[in-house]
């Protein structure tokens, strides 16, 4: 319990860097793996289809969540390497965040992030958080835009199938 309340409160970082998504390389359409590693804990690996529809919304919906939660967000690029800069009250605390997300074309990209909360969150000041982003291919059948299998359950997110 412990440890999905801080992969979702670090994962509105990584939510948050997609808010710039326009200064950062589109991601293929089809099925992306996405290992989400916290500190001190397993790799934590979620399953994605998207087209670029589904792209769209997300970043809607991030510009959107970054807007309400966000004080400051400055963002770099130079090359395939983005860095993040943000404060964000995502949560009962206040969430400084620095990630830097290095892409390789369109296919892959790593996110490494490093968190501070203050007041503490869940009895952490301090953490840091790694995203490893893979495109599989196409979808399969069993799967359509917008879909995401995280621990053994589908989801969707976005418009109605």
């Amino acid at each position: 319990m412990i440890r999905n309340a801080l992969i979702l409160a670090t994962s509105i970082s990584i939510l948050i860097c997609t808010a710039r998504a326009d200064e950062f390389p589109a991601r293929k359409p089809g099925l992306w793996e996405i290992t989400t590693t916290l500190k001190g804990s397993p790799p934590d690996v979620a399953r994605s289809c998207i087209d670029e529809a589904t792209e769209a919304e997300l970043l809607k919906k991030a510009k959107s969540t970054m807007a309400t939660i966000c004080s400051r967000h400055d963002t770099q690029v130079i090359g395939n390497i983005v860095t993040v800069d943000s404060i964000c009250r995502p949560v009962s605390s206040e969430q400084t965040s620095h990630a830097v997300t290095t892409f390789n074309g369109d296919a892959a990209y790593t996110t490494v992030t490093t968190l501070h909360y203050n007041p503490p969150f869940m009895g952490k000041v301090d953490t840091s958080m790694t995203q490893d982003g893979k495109w599989m291919g196409p979808c399969g059948p069993d799967m359509q835009p917008g879909d995401i299998i995280t621990h053994g359950q589908k989801l969707h997110i976005g418009a109605k199938p």
